[in-house]
């Protein structure tokens, strides 16, 4: 029996080994993992577009959008939103830095049966960004319950201050790619230009479906009963205050790159 043991515990392990890449391929060719890899793949597409060499610097404020989909349908969920900030990772790894593959098949002389686990580790380890920023807005929103905006802002300067990269490539980098915007780089670094990107970014997602827009435009137009009118005017002034405070903030960066 004791000859038996390590065996026992190997089959053991390949059966979880087995149900795991079965539920894995279960989900990937479900409903929603179909909308999760076009969320990773929106998120990569968009960000290579806005960069060089294709320079589509407007495509750029809906690179972060894939991000704050799932991070909204899986708020809380930890483990899950590990899973997502991997396969945001692994996906924008093989669009925007493909390249690195060959230098490792070509350069490196691996195989591919090497080469491809070597990418795809190196795919996680350097862009663990991705998962830290989805597990911090999602405890900040939780905790904090304020503005998002702000709160997507200030946790992907923590996600990319904190994590390691093969090179120093932030999001601001891509928001580079506008010749005004890329002059505020002078004050702010790429750190500031990634703040504006999250930060704008995040008030098209909370509008992308145009009845919140109506319904904004209905509570600050209607006539308010006397017994609501103190409730009502504090939330709307509130609800006001954070969508020009990020206006403002968007036009300062646009202003001041044009001087």
């Amino acid at each position: 029996l004791s000859i038996l043991l390590p065996f026992q515990k190997l089959i053991n392990d390949f059966d979880l080994g087995y149900v795991r890449m079965k539920n894995l391929f279960r989900f990937l060719f479900s409903k929603e993992g179909f909308v999760a890899i076009l969320c990773y793949t929106s998120t990569a597409v968009f960000a290579q577009l806005a960069f060089a060499p294709y320079s589509l610097s407007y495509f750029v404020w809906l690179s972060p959008i894939g991000l704050f989909y799932i991070e909204k349908k899986y708020r809380g969920e930890w483990k899950k939103l590990i899973y997502h900030g991997f396969g945001f990772a692994i996906l924008f790894y093989t669009i925007s830095f493909h390249w690195i593959y060959y230098m490792v098949t070509v350069f490196g002389g691996f195989d591919w049966y090497l080469a491809a686990p070597i990418f795809g580790l190196s795919a996680i380890f350097l862009n663990l960004k991705f998962p830290l920023f989805l597990l911090s807005f999602s405890f900040l929103a939780i905790r904090v319950g304020k503005y998002f905006p702000w709160l997507a802002s200030f946790s992907i300067l923590f996600a990319e201050f904190f994590t390691p990269q093969v090179f120093p490539w932030y999001f601001g980098s891509v928001v580079a790619e506008n010749p005004i915007l890329a002059q505020n780089a002078e004050y702010a670094s790429a750190y500031g230009l990634t703040f504006l990107l999250f930060l704008f970014s995040y008030l098209l997602f909370q509008f992308r479906n145009p009845k919140r827009i109506q319904i904004l435009i209905r509570r600050i137009k209607r006539v308010i009963p006397n017994h609501e009118r103190k409730v009502k005017i504090y939330r709307n002034r509130n609800v006001l205050f954070g969508i020009s405070s990020v206006l403002v903030i968007f036009l300062f960066y646009w202003v001041n790159g044009f001087y």
